[in-house]
């Protein structure tokens, strides 16, 4: 599989972006009610595909992600899987 071009990297570290500026948000403030409600329908356990969704990227960069040594992702036998509370702390960590 080739690298991530620039514009793949730049489009990952925009939505990293939004991603921090809404958690930060959400520190400040009590976040609304919907999205308070829309993290807790996330399933404890986020394979690719619904990684994808959750940040809104495509399953080819959530994969890219995954590769990632700092990120929170575990193989088990063919699958990737991504505990909820460990991308919540990942995401707190890219903001400090």
């Amino acid at each position: 599989m080739e690298a991530m071009s620039q514009q793949d990297i730049q489009k990952v570290m925009e939505g990293l972006r939004v991603l921090v500026e809404w958690l930060q948000r959400g520190k400040e403030t009590k976040l609304p009610q919907k999205v308070e409600s829309t993290w807790s329908n996330i399933p404890e356990v986020l394979q690719v595909n619904e990684l994808a969704e959750v940040l809104n990227v495509s399953r080819w960069t959530a994969y890219e992600l995954c590769r990632r040594s700092d990120f929170p992702a575990v193989r088990i036998g063919r699958r990737i899987l991504v505990r909820k509370d460990q991308l919540r702390a990942w995401m707190d960590k890219q903001i400090s």
